[in-house]
């Protein structure tokens, strides 16, 4: 019976430099320090939404940059000019779908449309 060696061969095994310069792409960081990194982001970004008085319904930190929901309100503008990037339908008639960057992070409310 033949046996298999499961032992790597040093010189079959690329290393970094060759991955690099074969195109394939790797985190800058481990997925708990970016998980890390989203948080304080989102944790920013809250504590400037809390001192205007905006709630917040939901948080998807699992994209690179984190995706706070938030009611529409016309207080919003304080945040900054607001850009609309998805229009659709739902219970209220058209809707569209705004957004604005705040602490690396993206904040976004639907906003009926007439």
């Amino acid at each position: 019976m033949k046996t298999i060696s499961t032992q790597p061969i040093p010189s079959s095994m690329p290393g970094l430099p060759e991955l690099k310069a074969m195109g394939e792409r790797r985190a800058r960081l481990p997925q708990h320090e970016a998980y890390a990194v989203r948080l304080a982001r989102v944790r920013d970004a809250l504590f400037i939404l809390q001192r205007h008085g905006i709630d917040v319904i939901d948080i998807d930190i699992n994209r690179p940059k984190p995706v706070i929901s938030i009611p529409y309100l016309k207080r919003n503008a304080v945040l900054g000019t607001a850009v609309p990037y998805q229009f659709g339908r739902d219970t209220r008639g058209r809707i569209r779908r705004l957004q604005i960057q705040l602490e690396g992070c993206r904040v976004e409310w639907d906003e009926a449309v007439n």
